[in-house]
């Protein structure tokens, strides 16, 4: 079924192999994994995926990852990379909280929509990119984004103000009271910390699949 249930090795830098559709909790709590490489073939994100890696600086997606779930990446306090892939559709409740060394966010091309706390305690974050395709912001999405002062937007001050708070929608109000930058090219000049892959061990081996 090409899921990734569990991974039991040791090194720091993994790669997901190709044939991997659904990565589970397999990483979850992992205190050696300081770097990720996705395959292609990923799909999902699944549930606490990497939840709790306290030392995982970055992660290099694939090109067609559509969902990263609930809890994901949460508590990844060294998480510095935020560039999501144009494939996402759907960004999880939880799916970032507490991340708060990520200081920017560019969220791809296709997302949809943005479940309820998925930022939110991303204390560090300065700026984020939002494509034009979002429609659905839900509550605490942003909450406690302290430092959030930019948005970069696709479309026009028109399409943003369509967006849809869903909840709350005071509890992001750092992102609507933020600085907008509105355009297809609006974010063009604006890099994304993203640091290369651990020069330590890298390698496949550990991983379970069902």
């Amino acid at each position: 079924n090409g899921v990734l249930i569990k991974y039991q090795g040791k090194d720091s830098h993994v790669i997901i192999p190709d044939g991997i559709r659904h990565i589970s909790a397999a990483f979850s709590g992992n205190e050696t994994l300081t770097s990720v490489t996705m395959g292609d073939s990923v799909i999902t994100v699944g549930t606490s995926a990497f939840s709790g890696c306290q030392y995982l600086i970055s992660v290099e997606f694939g090109k067609n990852v559509k969902l990263i779930d609930e809890y994901a990446f949460a508590s990844c306090y060294t998480l510095v990379s935020g560039e999501l892939p144009d494939s996402l559709e759907q960004v999880g409740s939880s799916a970032f909280y507490d991340c708060y060394s990520i200081n920017a966010i560019k969220l791809g091309k296709s997302v949809k929509k943005i479940d309820q706390s998925a930022f939110e305690s991303c204390s560090s974050m300065k700026t984020i990119d939002i494509p034009v395709s979002l429609t659905v912001i839900d509550q605490y999405a942003f909450s406690n984004c302290m430092s959030l002062i930019m948005v970069f937007y696709g479309g026009t001050e028109e399409q943003f103000k369509a967006i849809t708070f869903d909840g709350d929608s005071s509890s992001n109000f750092r992102l609507k009271d933020a600085i907008k930058i509105y355009g297809e090219n609006s974010n063009e000049n604006v890099p994304v910390a993203a640091p290369n892959p651990s020069e330590g061990d890298s390698s496949e081996e550990g991983i379970i699949i069902q």
